[in-house]
C-alpha cells in the first residue's frame, strides 16, 4: 500500500484544488478513512466526491466512510453498517434511515413540512 490518508472535513478544498493536488493527496492503491466528508459539500459536489472515490476504487485504493448522506452511501457495491449503541448490523442503502427520510421529503415536501412546522 503505497498511501494512507486520514482526512476529516476538508473536501471542499480538496474538490477545488488543481487536479494534480487531488492525485498528490490522493493515490492508488490507499486506505483512506474519511469521517463526515460530506459536511460543507453540496449535492454537487458530493457527487463529484463519488467520482473521485470510484477513481480511486480502480485503482485498488480502499475506503472507510462514516456518512449521513445518502448520495455518498448510493456508491456501487458499498457495504453500509449502521453503528448503534447496542450493535454494528450490516443494512441495505434503502433500509436506512437517512434515505428513507430523504427520500420520504422529496416526494412529500408539502406534507412533512406542514407536519414538522405544524402548518
Amino acid at each position: 500500500m503505497d498511501h494512507v490518508a486520514v482526512v476529516f472535513d476538508n473536501w471542499e478544498t480538496v474538490l477545488k484544488a488543481e487536479p494534480e493536488l487531488h492525485h498528490i493527496r490522493f493515490g492508488g492503491e490507499g486506505l483512506y478513512i474519511l469521517d463526515e466528508s460530506e459536511a460543507a459539500l453540496s449535492p454537487t459536489r458530493q457527487l463529484a466526491l463519488l467520482a473521485r472515490i470510484h477513481e480511486l476504487a480502480g485503482r485498488r485504493s480502499q475506503f472507510i466512510i462514516a456518512t449521513h448522506s445518502p448520495i455518498v452511501m448510493a456508491y456501487p457495491a458499498s457495504i453500509i453498517y449502521l453503528l448503534t449503541d447496542k450493535a454494528i448490523t450490516q443494512v441495505r442503502y434503502e433500509k436506512t434511515d437517512h434515505y428513507a427520510v430523504t427520500k420520504e421529503f422529496l416526494i412529500n415536501h408539502d406534507v412533512m413540512l406542514k407536519v414538522i412546522l405544524g402548518g
